[in-house]
């Protein structure tokens, strides 16, 4: 997982999404520091850095990603800087 990314339009680093060659279908949810969850959408999301439209401020977010494996699910949580 990358642990920052510049959703600032100008192409370069805009997403935060997890690299990794073919990777299945997952569920990223992202979280502010009190809990509140501002993203959640499954399939292969890529999170802008905004909630209800608005880009969210510069700072530290977490998140949390679950890999759907029907065997036996991987969920990872890290966090992630959002720059500008």
């Amino acid at each position: 997982m990358p642990s920052s990314f510049t959703p600032d339009d100008n192409g370069l680093n805009d997403l935060f999404t997890p690299i990794g060659a073919e990777m299945p279908d997952y569920t990223l949810q992202i979280f502010n520091r009190w809990g509140q969850l501002l993203y959640s959408e499954t399939g292969k999301p890529q999170w802008n850095g905004r909630y209800k439209n608005q880009l969210l401020p510069l700072g530290m977010y977490i998140y949390s990603i679950r890999m759907h494996n029907p065997t036996d699910p991987i969920i990872k949580t890290g966090t992630v800087m959002l720059l500008r």
